[in-house]
């Protein structure tokens, strides 16, 4: 909406200039009987129109631009997670939403990824949230390294993530869960004088596995993934679908991935 706003009020501005410019270079010519006193007053009201739409369209601009530099929506809703700097659930749904009505308009795939942490809850009792937290912040960085042109990244709730995928069907979304995966799976994370854990193998079987020297881990991810069907038309029936394909990779243990049903482009 702040968007219109401000193009509208563009618009308003280049017909004032384009209707100060005709009267200016019209007078004498194109109204003969207009006296030239009246005629400049003319000009001289509609050049004032000018500034004035310039000045609100450059007001709104500035609303923009600041909106955006402290991540809040029109709405007043925050755009960006703070931790990792994706999207915040809200806006991530709100971008969805518009994905899905693009895609089915102009017939082109949408596939969504949702990609957890496994066993985060041991991580927080073992390691704390402090490190959780930079399991979490790795976890948003790999996303965004391996997302496509068009994607459209969010954190949805503590170590859960999704990953809108427009243009693309099951087959490439499954490419970049794999992605993921691999890249997610290959961070040590140093565990020196963190571990809470009094049980030597409960860290290790709970929520990863130690390197050589003891002190570092690696954790894994789940990650279900569907493409978007034709009769769906509300994105939580997407969302419903690929949280049960999470449900399936999780199910077959960590570390794994669940795809979809594989569909067809939209009809």
């Amino acid at each position: 909406r702040q968007k219109s706003r401000s193009a509208f009020w563009y618009l308003i501005s280049c017909i004032s200039l384009y209707g100060s410019c005709l009267l200016f270079l019209g007078n004498g010519l194109l109204w003969p009987n207009i006296p030239e006193v009246q005629n400049f007053l003319i000009f001289g009201i509609s050049l004032s129109s000018l500034f004035i739409c310039r000045a609100i369209t450059v007001e709104y601009g500035i609303l923009e631009l600041k909106q955006i530099r402290h991540g809040i929506s029109e709405d007043g809703r925050d755009l960006y997670d703070i931790s990792t700097g994706l999207h915040s659930q809200g806006y991530f749904i709100s971008r969805f939403t518009e994905e899905m009505n693009h895609s089915y308009r102009v017939r082109q795939p949408l596939s969504l990824l949702l990609i957890d942490i496994d066993h985060l809850r041991h991580i927080n009792e073992e390691y704390g949230v402090l490190f959780s937290d930079q399991v979490i912040v790795r976890l948003g960085e790999v996303i965004k390294n391996n997302s496509l042109c068009f994607s459209i990244a969010g954190r949805l709730e503590g170590g859960l993530f999704a990953l809108q995928l427009p243009e693309a069907y099951l087959g490439k979304a499954l490419e970049v869960a794999e992605k993921i995966r691999g890249e997610f799976s290959e961070i040590k994370f140093s565990t020196v004088g963190l571990r809470y854990s009094s049980q030597p193998g409960e860290a290790e079987s709970a929520s990863g596995r130690f390197g050589e020297d003891g002190d570092v881990v690696q954790f894994s991810v789940c990650i279900g993934a569907v493409e978007v069907m034709a009769e769906e038309r509300h994105w939580e029936e997407v969302l419903r679908r690929a949280q049960g394909e999470l449900k399936k990779a999780k199910q077959a243990g960590v570390g794994n991935i669940s795809p979809g049903p594989n569909l067809n482009a939209l009809l």
